[in-house]
């Protein structure tokens, strides 16, 4: 059971490096037709801004929300909230 918390910590941090990665190809395709920036670079660029939100905000997710929910679920199975 304390898989779920986890995976919904780290659907919403994939979800957040998501939508930087569209973030900055929708500000960078600009730039890419102006040839101000070549496409491999803006590839980089955009990947490397991706990965660097997704672990920050999985770490962050994990330690001030993740932690406390599964304490509280072990609180709860410990009185045995899980039983019908």
């Amino acid at each position: 059971m304390a898989a779920g918390p986890r995976a919904s910590l780290l659907l919403v941090a994939a979800a957040l490096a998501a939508g930087i990665a569209a973030l900055l190809l929708a500000l960078g395709l600009p730039l890419l037709a102006r040839r101000a920036l070549d496409a491999p670079r803006y590839a980089l660029l955009a990947a490397t801004a991706a990965a660097a939100v997704l672990l920050v905000a999985a770490g962050l997710l994990r330690r001030l929300v993740g932690r406390p929910v599964e304490r509280l679920l072990a609180a709860a199975a410990r009185l045995g909230g899980g039983r019908p």
